[in-house]
């Protein structure tokens, strides 16, 4: 007969009981029977911790203001928003700067092309073979970038963020105007896929091989799509711009602000593709011409590039000044600036505090980081204190690049005490328990009664002098060793954990 032996059981028992079994197999000659420990499947409440080690470093406050006055063109943070470093806070209209580096890069780009003229060939053959070869890796370059720049408008248009169909159940203020103009935006982004899809079947036929006549047609046709992305990133955020307007504080979502910085990393790209591609071609068309012209003044036009290119550090600058970014992952304690305000030079607009006196910082391993998120609740031990005085904290930023320590990738995480003590000090060695999940009352067993098979998980269930193997759904692996059960099995189910046979 097999026998089942219950949890809890102590050392003494087993012993007590194995001893039996292998006596009663000598005594009476028969088979010894398996033995097996079991659990009784039961509702529990589950936790899942990563447990990291940090250190505790001071906290800042800042004040923020504009260098200049001028016209408030957007606010990406009210009071009481956690922001994180390098986070838009507000900026200023930059429409008269950007007309003017747009001039500027054009007016380099002309004094380049000049000087190109102007200055001796010596062997135009030999200029156009590499004007060919550059212009080929300018291709190529571009379409590094823009399956993800297209995959990534696609995620955008189509989220719940920004998209009126899939928000209708929750954001009722959304009406026909909005679905309008997300239809427009949405029209001219599949016929950019559309000549995207067209134009990257060639690319895939497309070598370093091709004629001059395939290559000098390519990079036209790729400078013309490139156009074309660049209209429907900047369509796209309008209508992003747009759509977080039209939202009460309440209803905005944090990740807007990170489409919206997607979308400017979409605008650099795409505008460093055309400037490229716009250059090697007119590159390929002087070289191909050979002009040699020594009548102009080369040293003339050198001069024009280096003025040209200070110029552009200028505006660029100014347009940089023109952004208030959160130097700090902080709290918003004031923001006095209004859309459409003209504000005045170093007057503070935007106060930033971090929740509390000191702050910890922590590497977190790839492996739990995907565990940790902003907002995460988390308990804190100081080696100066022991084990038995804790400090509650929270999760206020994890940095989205990673850290390499010893050779391995970790994130780095910050935690903000939930409240001010003097007895935190800066340079202090912090434990940190982060509860990063929880489940209650569900069914839950030991993780070792878990059996892999083909891809799938089962249990052993206790039945009569035997078992059966149930597949079972699992969830959320706790700290304790147990394991959420999702399907397969039910509250009172004897579940066995360890057999010996």
């Amino acid at each position: 007969m097999i026998k089942f032996l219950k949890k809890p059981i102590g050392i003494i028992s087993t012993i007590l009981i194995l001893g039996l079994a292998v006596g009663g197999y000598f005594y009476f000659g028969g088979e010894e029977k398996p033995i097996f420990d079991v659990v009784v499947a039961k509702r529990s409440n589950l936790i899942q911790e990563v447990s990291v080690t940090g250190r505790v470093k001071p906290a800042k406050s800042v004040e923020l203001a504009f260098e200049k006055s001028g016209k408030v063109s957007a606010v990406y943070a009210n009071v009481g928003k956690q922001v994180s470093a390098g986070q838009i806070l507000l900026t200023l209209d930059t429409n008269d700067l950007q007309i003017k580096l747009n001039n500027q890069q054009l007016a380099l780009e002309k004094a380049k092309l000049i000087l190109a003229k102007r200055e001796p060939k010596t062997n135009a053959e030999d200029d156009l073979k590499k004007a060919y070869e550059d212009g080929f890796n300018t291709i190529s370059n571009a379409f590094l970038d823009l399956p993800t720049i297209i995959l990534g408008l696609d995620n955008i248009l189509n989220s719940w963020r920004h998209s009126p169909y899939l928000a209708d159940q929750e954001l009722r203020f959304l009406g026909d105007t909005t679905r309008e103009y997300h239809d427009t935006v949405a029209r001219a982004y599949y016929a950019t896929d559309k000549n995207f899809d067209v134009l990257l079947k060639r690319y895939k036929t497309f070598t370093r091989n091709s004629s001059p006549e395939e290559l000098e047609l390519m990079l036209n046709d790729t400078y013309t799509l490139s156009k074309q992305f660049s209209d429907t990133i900047k369509d796209t955020h309008n209508l992003v711009d747009y759509v977080e307007n039209k939202k009460d504080e309440s209803q905005r979502e944090p990740e807007i602000d990170r489409d919206q910085a997607l979308l400017d990393t979409y605008t650099e790209e795409i505008n460093t593709h055309l400037a490229e591609l716009l250059k090697i071609k007119d590159t390929i068309k002087y070289s191909r011409e050979g002009i040699t012209d020594n009548a102009f003044d080369i040293s003339s036009t050198r001069i024009d590039i280096q003025q040209a290119e200070l110029d552009i550090q200028d505006t660029l600058s100014q347009i940089n000044n023109r952004i208030i970014r959160s130097p700090i992952s902080s709290t918003v304690t004031k923001q006095d600036a209004k859309v459409g305000e003209i504000v005045s030079a170093n007057t503070p607009l935007v106060s930033l505090i971090s929740d509390s006196q000191f702050e910890i910082e922590a590497n977190v391993p790839e492996a739990d980081i995907a565990k940790v998120s902003v907002g995460n609740g988390a308990l804190v031990t100081l080696d100066a204190y022991g084990r038995d005085v804790v400090f509650e904290a929270k999760v206020v930023a994890v940095d989205p690049a990673e850290t390499i320590v010893d050779g391995v990738a970790t994130y780095k995480a910050t935690f903000q005490f939930a409240k001010n003590d003097e007895r935190v000090k800066s340079g202090m060695t912090a434990n940190i328990d982060v509860k990063s999940a929880n489940r209650e009352n569900v069914i839950a067993v030991p993780q070792r009664a878990i059996i892999r098979k083909n891809g799938d998980q089962f249990v052993r269930i206790a039945d009569g002098e035997g078992f059966r193997e149930v597949k079972v759904e699992t969830g959320l692996r706790g700290s304790d060793g147990n394991i959420e059960i999702i399907s397969g099995i039910s509250e009172g189910d004897e579940v066995i954990t360890f057999s010996e046979e």
